[in-house]
């Protein structure tokens, strides 16, 4: 069976028309394909209003969306993966770019996350913040706490491998060189290692 489309004048099968109970045929007037052209131009030109309609709606039922999303991943889990590797291999350096550009805006988080994250693998007691981690390296007028020179990282003065914590009295800001020689031995004659680095320099 066909139908002409009330919009595009077209004639095409039932099945390219969405079900409508009060239409007489039961089918809505306009074809699928003229309904999401329709539907895309109402979005553009409507942006922040749907983006604030929607926003109200989550505010009010956000145990109800939650729920409906974690049926639905678990439902489609395969799809929505499969989905997800075919945008990341399509846009790869697009994504990458704007990673690179996030971590540079949001360096001290990052620099926490990872932190933090390095302590439950390795099973290290200890909770630390941006803003503790940031007090540590005001602390240190952001220098490397064995040399004196810039410091581009965080280090545990004693390391997770060798049962160090991730409290803030363990952590100290380092430069690269100093972290790639201390690296995780432990103990460390740090007098000698301040020595060795300024005969160096």
């Amino acid at each position: 069976m066909e139908k002409r489309c009330s919009r595009c004048g077209e004639v095409k099968s039932i099945t390219e028309f969405h079900k409508q109970i009060a239409s007489p045929d039961g089918l809505a007037g306009w074809c699928k394909a003229c309904v999401r052209i329709y539907q895309k131009v109402y979005r553009e030109g409507h942006r922040e209003k749907m983006a604030a309609k929607q926003r109200v709606y989550y505010k009010r039922h956000r145990a109800k969306v939650a729920t409906y999303q974690k049926m639905y991943q678990d439902k489609h889990r395969e799809k929505i993966a499969a989905r997800k590797k075919a945008h990341y291999k399509e846009h790869r350096e697009k994504i990458a770019a704007k990673q690179k550009v996030y971590q540079e805006e949001h360096l001290e988080q990052f620099r926490t996350y990872n932190m933090q994250r390095r302590a439950r693998i390795t099973g290290a007691s200890g909770h630390v913040t941006v803003e503790q981690i940031q007090a540590r390296w005001d602390y240190y007028g952001n220098k490397c706490y064995i040399c004196g020179k810039d410091a581009e990282a965080t280090d545990h003065v004693i390391p997770l491998s060798k049962g160090g914590n991730n409290w803030p009295a363990n952590l100290r800001p380092i430069c690269e060189r100093c972290n790639s020689v201390k690296s995780g031995r432990w103990p460390y004659d740090f007098k000698q290692a301040k020595q060795e680095k300024e005969t160096t320099y």
